[in-house]
């Protein structure tokens, strides 16, 4: 799929955000057992899923990934872990830095640098062309097309703001609005012309299920991260509140990648 692994996930945004959930809780157990043979288990699970994140060039998965990162160094219980483990943790850290620098192209050409490349090219294009009233040349697919669907569901949510459109029905109206906006834009009538998700969570929440189901939504996700919040400060198991914060991570990794991906409503990933 344009020169990027899919697997049996049928999609590389699909793979990308499973190894990311997955990549606290391996990282979790290879600093925590003491078993070498499991040790260096753990060590290749989770350097294959920083691999397979980075081959799959998915940028949101990318971000998920440095909002994973930065909850585990950020929470001082498992920055304790990661300083107590110090040597085990540079080596990790070490590799980390080679995978990230030395991951090739999509083109696989040797001594290219992909995943900072992958980076630099959405953020140059993306400011270069900036809102939907854009020339053809101008027009960056991964871009143009995720801000053709957001406005779609934001129009889909003006129409219906108490209860939306209905929960599932994004696909089903999607192609009615956005007749509107390619009448409009003509540079973007060459983009797919279908959206299975709405490719950012809030959006398809205030979408399908208006203002009403957004409460509940905020309300699920207050409940998660409160009853984390006063586990850590009541249990008094180290290991236990180890592995809520992996698990917590791994939680706002996949949350946060589906800001601008769709991976959290197939059944695949």
């Amino acid at each position: 799929y344009g020169r990027r692994p899919v697997s049996t996930f049928g999609n590389p945004n699909f793979i990308s955000s499973y190894v990311l959930m997955l990549f606290p809780i391996t990282l979790f157990y290879f600093l925590k057992t003491q078993d070498r043979k499991s040790k260096f288990m753990y060590f290749i699970y989770s350097v294959s899923y920083l691999g397979m994140i980075f081959a799959s060039m998915t940028r949101s998965t990318f971000i998920g990934l440095f909002v994973e990162i930065l909850i585990l160094l950020v929470i001082k219980d498992f920055r304790g872990f990661i300083q107590k483990n110090i040597n085990l943790s540079k080596r990790f850290i070490i590799a980390f830095v080679c995978i990230f620098i030395l991951w090739p192209d999509q083109n696989l050409k040797p001594f290219s640098f992909g995943v900072i490349q992958r980076i630099y090219d959405g953020i140059e294009k993306s400011v270069k062309s900036i809102g939907l009233d854009v020339t053809k040349k101008e027009v960056y697919p991964s871009y143009h097309q995720r801000l053709l669907i957001w406005g779609c569901g934001i129009e889909m949510f003006l129409e219906n703001p108490i209860i939306g459109k209905g929960w599932g029905s994004f696909e089903l109206f999607y192609p009615f609005y956005q007749g509107g906006f390619l009448r409009k834009y003509d540079a973007l009538r060459e983009l797919r012309t279908h959206a299975n998700n709405a490719h950012n969570e809030i959006v398809e929440i205030l979408s399908q299920t208006g203002i009403v189901g957004f409460g509940v939504w905020i309300l699920f996700l207050f409940s998660i991260y409160y009853h984390f919040f006063r586990f850590l400060k009541f249990s008094e198991n180290n290991i236990k509140k180890l592995i809520v914060i992996a698990f917590l991570s791994s939680f706002s990794g996949m949350l946060i990648d589906n800001m601008m991906n769709v991976s959290i409503h197939f059944a695949t990933p």
